[in-house]
């Protein structure tokens, strides 16, 4: 976000720096078919303590991605309620991307998805619900 192009909103520097992570098979992304992440993924949400630390976590995510926002010019209201909203659709998409590895689905079967639940994603987010 932060070292995003000085043309490009913040919400679109997120879009393209997941859909670049999505690419790369970033572990982050839920769309890593290594054994050993998915078998780390599967004992991160399979456990209610390691769970709960995970959300604690998302919420330090939240937090950063807040003061980026507010650097970027945002008032400090918005960019709580935007950095909050970005961090859920990321966590959602990554519990996504990482059933259907765990339902058996291949990273490179699941890829196009991924890519179409994130531009999705990332029009919502853009957008709101009235689109």
């Amino acid at each position: 976000m932060r070292a995003r192009r000085a043309d490009q909103p913040p919400l679109e520097a997120l879009r393209e720096a997941l859909l670049e992570a999505l690419r790369r098979r970033d572990p982050s992304t839920g769309l890593n078919d290594n054994p050993e992440t998915v078998a780390f993924l599967r004992l991160i949400t399979g456990t209610e303590s390691l769970a709960a630390r995970l959300m604690r976590y998302t919420s330090r995510g939240v937090e950063t991605l807040a003061e980026a926002l507010r650097e970027a010019g945002f008032d400090p209201l918005t960019a709580r309620l935007a950095a909050a909203q970005v961090i859920v659709v990321q966590r959602e998409l990554l519990a996504i991307n990482h059933a259907g590895l765990a339902g058996g689905q291949s990273a490179e079967d699941r890829y196009p998805e991924a890519v179409r639940a994130t531009n999705h994603a990332f029009d919502l987010l853009r957008d709101g619900l009235a689109a």
